[in-house]
């Protein structure tokens, strides 16, 4: 069973954020992405115009909920989706505290589970505290109003290991899109840009792994914008070989170990960026 009508009716039906429309009276006809610096991990937070949030990852832990503050205000109490690109634990770890300190509407996952203790902790959490949760796979589709999430990977079969079986989707909003990677390697980027992507933002697979972002996937999907979450660690991410084929297509590359947070805010294909650090 698709779940992508009750993901629409869930959205339509939500106004919890109202109250921070009113307190909080800021623009939010506008896309806002949002790169989350919670360490050698992933985590971003999408606002869509109308001011539904999604929190795309979580990171390794409890370094999710001091970034959340700084952009979340505080009488806001509530996250319309979770998304979960895979179960591995920089990338869903600190879910567990999210959940603990937020409402949540839905949370969205491949369905592929993890086997780690962390993951069966979470698990267990969900579902004590009763927070609905919908499988999504390829041609699956999220729409709010005219925001529109395709989800493009993975399969209904799983393909390789956790990595390259992550919940890829594309965001097309305010006149820009925004492909959202996961950790997936060379294989299925490939496989991705057999859809003739033509994107604006890229959130960089894989903290930066030589692994990913091949060249000939940047040079068909062409990001002006790069992004890239990543902090202390042994792997080399991310790594020089990388960074050169980025740079080699003429993206603009950002990364939370330098800049820290980082803020896109997207206004009919017109791009604004703030950084938490200056180079």
């Amino acid at each position: 069973m698709k779940y992508s009508l009750l993901i629409f009716l869930v959205l339509f039906g939500l106004n919890l954020f109202a109250w921070n429309q009113i307190l909080y009276p800021e623009n939010t006809d506008n896309l806002r992405i949002h790169i989350l610096d919670v360490g050698q991990g992933d985590s971003q937070l999408i606002e869509l115009p109308g001011g539904v949030q999604i929190l795309s990852d979580a990171g390794p832990g409890k370094e999710v909920l001091f970034e959340l503050d700084k952009i979340i205000p505080p009488t806001d109490r509530y996250i319309d989706l979770l998304f979960i690109s895979h179960p591995q634990v920089d990338h869903f770890g600190g879910f567990t505290d999210v959940i603990d300190s937020y409402d949540i509407g839905l949370i969205v996952y491949s369905g592929i589970e993890g086997n780690s203790d962390a993951w069966q902790e979470f698990s267990d959490k969900v579902a004590q505290k009763g927070i609905p949760v919908a499988h999504l796979s390829a041609r699956d589709k999220i729409q709010y109003k005219d925001s529109r999430i395709d989800i493009l990977s993975p399969e209904d079969e799983p393909y390789g290991g956790l990595n390259d079986n992550s919940l890829v989707f594309l965001l097309d909003s305010e006149g820009a899109k925004a492909l959202f990677t996961g950790d997936i390697g060379f294989d299925v980027e490939n496989r991705l840009i057999e859809n003739d992507l033509d994107i604006d933002i890229l959130k960089v697979a894989h903290h930066g792994s030589r692994y990913s972002s091949g060249l000939e996937f940047l040079r068909k999907v062409t990001p002006r914008i790069s992004l890239i979450g990543v902090g202390d660690n042994n792997f080399g991410h991310p790594h020089g070989n990388t960074l050169g084929r980025l740079v080699s297509v003429g993206s603009e590359i950002y990364r939370t170990d330098i800049n820290g947070l980082i803020s896109l805010d997207i206004d009919d294909g017109m791009v604004k960026i703030e950084t938490e650090k200056i180079e």
